[in-house]
C-alpha cells in the first residue's frame, strides 16, 4: 500500500472525475493496493462532517489511460485506514485493508473494526459470528495476524451505561483462508487482560461492590475460562460470591442472578474443555465452525 496522491502521472487526470462524484467532500488521502492476479485498487479517504472511503479497482483503457470501476464504500463518523493495511493476514494471501469505525459515542459497540481482503471485486471477510473486531496484530511474531474481537454478550450485563462490560476477547487466527478461534494458544493476552482489569479496579477500594468491581470479577472469570482455567474462575466465581454478600450497592436479587448466570457459563464451558476458545463455543457441541449455535444471552 502506498500514497499515490499528486505522485502517479495516471492518477491526476482522474481527480476532477473522483471530486465531482462527491460533492461536498474533501479528498485526504489516496492509497494504491496491489492485490491478487496483479490487480490494483484505489482506496479514497474523505470527509466532510463524517468520513468516507471508497474502494476501486483501477482498469486499463486501449488507448493506455486509467478508469476507475467503483466497487464499495464505507462510511460514518470517523472511518479511517488502520495497520496492518496493505499486508496479507498470512503469508500467501492477498493483502487487506482494516477500517477503524468510530461513533463518536460511548456505546460499546461504537469502536470497530472491519477487514477487507484485496481480491476479485475486494471480499470483506470480518468474521459475524466472532463480536465486536477491536484489533488485528501478530501476537507471537510468526507472520500472521491475528485479529481479536469481543464478544460482546455480556456488554451492560451490571449497568447500561454506554461501554460498560463486561467484554470478553476472543482471539482468532489466519489459516488456509479461514479464521479458527485460537484463544488458548495466546494465555499471555488473557493474563495481561486481566492485569488490566485489576489494575482499574481493586477489591480493597472503598467501592468494592460497586459496578466496576462486579465488573472486573466477572471478566477475570470469563478470561479464565475462555483459555481452560477453570479452577481460576471457579477462585474468581467464590471471591465474587463472597464480596456479594456484603454489598450494599445493588439489590440482593441481583447479585444471586449474576452468580447463577455466570456460574452456569463456567458449567457449559467445562463441558466443552479441549476446543480452542470454551466460553465462546457453540452451546450443542463446542464447535467452533461459526459459531452457528451461540450459547444463549445470560444478560
Amino acid at each position: 500500500m502506498r500514497r499515490v496522491r499528486g505522485t502517479e502521472p495516471w492518477f491526476r487526470p482522474l481527480l476532477p472525475t473522483l471530486k465531482a462524484a462527491r460533492p461536498g467532500w474533501e479528498l485526504k488521502e489516496a492509497f494504491l493496493f496491489k492485490g491478487a492476479a496483479h490487480a490494483r485498487y484505489l482506496v479514497t479517504e474523505w470527509r466532510n462532517s463524517d468520513s468516507r472511503i471508497d474502494f476501486h479497482k483501477v482498469m486499463w483503457r486501449g488507448d493506455g489511460r486509467a478508469r476507475l470501476r467503483f466497487l464499495r464504500l464505507y462510511e460514518g463518523w470517523r472511518v479511517e485506514l488502520v495497520p496492518p493495511s496493505g499486508r496479507p493476514l498470512a503469508p500467501g494471501e492477498p493483502p487487506v485493508a482494516v477500517l477503524y469505525f468510530a461513533s463518536g459515542g460511548s456505546g460499546a459497540w461504537g469502536y470497530r473494526e472491519r477487514i477487507v481482503l484485496m481480491a476479485r471485486n475486494t471480499v470483506d471477510i470480518t468474521p459475524p459470528w466472532a463480536g465486536r473486531l477491536v484489533g488485528v496484530a501478530d501476537l507471537d511474531d510468526d507472520r500472521h495476524f491475528e485479529v481479536v474481537a469481543i464478544d460482546g454478550r455480556w456488554a451492560g450485563y451490571f449497568h447500561g451505561r454506554g461501554s460498560a462490560g463486561p467484554h470478553l476477547p476472543v482471539i482468532l487466527t489466519r489459516r488456509e483462508h479461514r479464521f479458527a478461534p485460537a484463544c488458548r494458544t495466546f494465555p499471555a493476552v488473557y493474563r495481561r487482560r486481566v492485569q488490566e482489569v485489576r489494575s482499574y479496579v481493586h477489591p480493597e477500594d472503598e467501592e468494592a461492590h460497586d459496578v466496576p468491581w462486579a465488573e472486573a470479577m466477572a471478566g477475570e472469570l470469563l478470561a479464565d475460562a475462555q483459555i481452560g482455567a477453570f479452577a481460576e474462575a471457579r477462585a474468581v466465581l467464590r471471591t465474587f460470591e463472597e464480596g456479594a454478600a456484603t454489598s450494599e450497592y445493588l439489590r440482593p436479587e441481583t447479585w444471586k442472578t449474576a452468580i447463577a448466570d455466570f456460574g452456569a457459563v463456567l458449567d457449559q464451558a467445562e463441558r466443552v474443555p479441549n476446543v480452542a476458545c470454551p466460553v465462546s463455543a457453540t452451546e450443542s457441541t463446542g464447535g467452533h465452525a461459526g459459531w452457528e449455535a451461540r450459547i444463549r444471552s445470560f444478560r
